[in-house]
């Protein structure tokens, strides 16, 4: 099992950097909540506050429902050009 979860790892590591690569700074998803830890606890992601899923009004995403919005930063510090604000 551990050379199977280091592969999984070591993919997860290498999508995070290819992202990077090609300038996303985060990523957003619809989480269910009976899975909620999985994507919390293992791969990084934090719930999305009100306030930050109201900086995305302006953007369309999927939203089904009982599910979580969460967010992974990729990047420490976003770039200033690419902060979010309403009505850009």
């Amino acid at each position: 099992m551990f050379p199977s979860l280091l592969s999984n790892f070591s993919i997860i590591f290498f999508f995070h950097q290819k992202l990077k690569q090609l300038g996303v700074e985060r990523l957003v998803l619809p989480a269910v909540p009976g899975v909620l830890d999985t994507w919390t606890n293992s791969f990084g992601f934090e719930q999305m506050t009100n306030f930050e899923r109201s900086q995305f009004l302006d953007y369309s995403f999927l939203d089904f429902q009982g599910t979580v919005m969460c967010q992974k930063l990729l990047t420490r510090f976003p770039s200033p050009e690419s902060v979010v604000t309403r009505g850009s």
